[in-house]
């Protein structure tokens, strides 16, 4: 398999995180933009094109608007593919257990679902720098996370290489293979550059760039390498089912549609799965439950797409398609001024006939209308 030259961090800096890490001691931690096609977002969107750049370029971070990953983290569809990457990592005993035993999902479900919401967004649209930091503090949690599996007695520890790169890479093909089944038209050429920049995040959280696959082909013959490994635990079966039905206070789950919805947005995840992912957890694995998981997923994306851009789209793209708008120098000032110093401060607006009249001579004996005036300086 050819490789691209892996992504390196410059030197001095740190770098590592993981997704999947919540845990008590990390509460601090861790969606193409309404179009199908073209080659991105609207990156220079309030970019001043009369200026001139003075200094290096703004620091577009990992990706920059111009990457597929930009396009497919900025999608609508990543509400479902967020859910389906969870139920996909829970296929792996010691993934399983670390999450099981030390996670706060059960009694802060939507905390630390916000939490991993928000390490995405960092490490898509962040600068450098905030990409880093976010990956370090994961990294340092990792120290912390070991323990043993229940059923078969192994032993696991949250900085494993091989346990990072299943959830790096269950979470990157779940993201993408959502999306396009969603509806974002992407080439396979596109889909291929996706994994290849996704080697960069897996970089930060430890995993050696020569062990990431950075091509449809590689995550396919991954999946299926790792496939003997994988099996539904009791900690998985509770998973999906807290996922399935989270809790919610009373007076959301009485008076909003929330229940119902994220009951759908759930059987719609779990119904993408991949078939042999199905099967593990006791699922049907049948054409008509793949056509059904697609068309919902399709109507979702489409309802979400007619929403307000400001409605629909995290701060995190908003913030970065801005920035380099924010960061290009000040256009320099006009060496002479407009309007002279000498000039009336204040003048009155005529109509173009009234100008005309005010350019002739008044009859004699007869003063000029007070509105055709200029009003004199003070």
């Amino acid at each position: 398999m050819t490789r691209s030259t892996p992504w390196r961090p410059a030197a001095g800096t740190g770098s590592g995180a993981n997704v999947n890490s919540d845990t008590d001691g990390n509460r601090g931690t861790s969606d193409d933009h309404g179009t199908d096609s073209g080659g991105g977002t609207d990156s220079n969107r309030g970019a001043d094109s009369g200026g001139t750049d003075a200094g290096p370029a703004p620091d577009a971070g990992l990706f920059g608007p111009a990457s597929v990953t930009w396009r497919v983290h900025g999608d609508p569809s990543m509400i479902v593919a967020g859910i389906r990457a969870l139920l996909l990592q829970g296929v792996h005993p010691l993934a399983m257990a670390g999450v099981a035993q030390h996670s706060a999902y059960r009694a802060d479900p939507w905390g630390r679902l916000l939490r991993t919401a928000t390490y995405v967004e960092t490490i898509t649209y962040g600068t450098t720098a905030q990409a880093r930091q976010a990956a370090e503090r994961v990294r340092r949690v990792h120290t912390r996370v070991r323990g043993t599996e229940p059923t078969s007695g192994r032993p696991y520890r949250a900085g494993d290489p091989e346990l990072l790169l299943w959830v790096h890479v269950s979470e990157a093909e779940s993201f993408l293979s959502t999306a396009r089944r969603c509806g974002l038209r992407l080439t396979d050429s596109q889909a291929d550059a996706y994994f290849a920049e996704q080697v960069r995040a897996a970089e930060l959280i430890g995993i050696p760039a020569e062990d990431v696959p950075d091509s449809q082909a590689a995550v396919a013959h991954y999946f299926t390498r790792m496939r003997p490994h994988l099996r539904v635990t009791p900690q998985s079966r509770e998973m999906i089912s807290f996922i399935l039905r989270p809790p919610m206070p009373r007076w959301v789950s009485r008076t909003t549609p929330a229940r119902p919805a994220w009951s759908a947005l759930s059987a719609i995840a779990a119904g993408m799965l991949p078939g042999w992912a199905r099967r593990l957890y006791g699922l049907p694995d049948t054409p008509l439950l793949d056509t059904a998981a697609c068309l919902g997923a399709r109507a979702t994306r489409t309802a979400l797409l007619a929403l307000p851009r400001r409605l629909r789209q995290v701060p995190e793209p908003r913030d970065a398609v801005i920035r380099p708008a924010r960061t290009r120098p000040a256009r320099p000032a006009p060496e002479a001024r407009m309007i002279p110093r000498d000039a009336p401060r204040r003048l009155l607006m005529t109509l173009p006939r009234q100008r005309a009249q005010e350019s002739q001579p008044p009859p004699q004996g007869r003063r000029r209308p007070a509105h055709l005036t200029v009003a004199p300086g003070r």
